[in-house]
């Protein structure tokens, strides 16, 4: 069936954007850019809290196993908060770099 442009019938229940005051589309426009900047802020503030378990699980593997190589450093600073968290805790155990290398194939299986 056909129907004029003005009549025709909104399958998806939603209102045109045309038909929303200018007013409402600039009150959704607004509470679509304070939830992207929550939500960014959201992500940058876990990002910051991983590098910051990263940071910190480094430096205490540092000094228990003494220097990293690289490809160990890299493969740590790929870890998720919670795996770098669980790390810490299991340092506190490590006796020499062999024990962070088995943890880490633990992982990797």
């Amino acid at each position: 069936m056909w129907w004029p442009p003005s009549a025709s019938p909104n399958v998806s229940g939603a209102t045109p954007f045309q038909e929303i005051p200018a007013a409402g589309r600039w009150q959704g426009v607004e509470l679509g850019k304070q939830e992207g900047r929550q939500e960014v802020r959201a992500l940058g503030l876990e990002e910051g809290r991983r590098r910051e378990a990263c940071t910190l699980a480094l430096r205490l593997l540092e000094h228990r196993c003494g220097s990293l190589i690289a490809a160990t450093t890299s493969c740590i600073e790929a870890l998720s908060r919670a795996q770098l968290e669980n790390l810490t805790l299991a340092l506190l155990d490590f006796r020499s770099g062999e024990d962070l290398h088995v943890w880490l194939e633990h992982l990797e299986a």
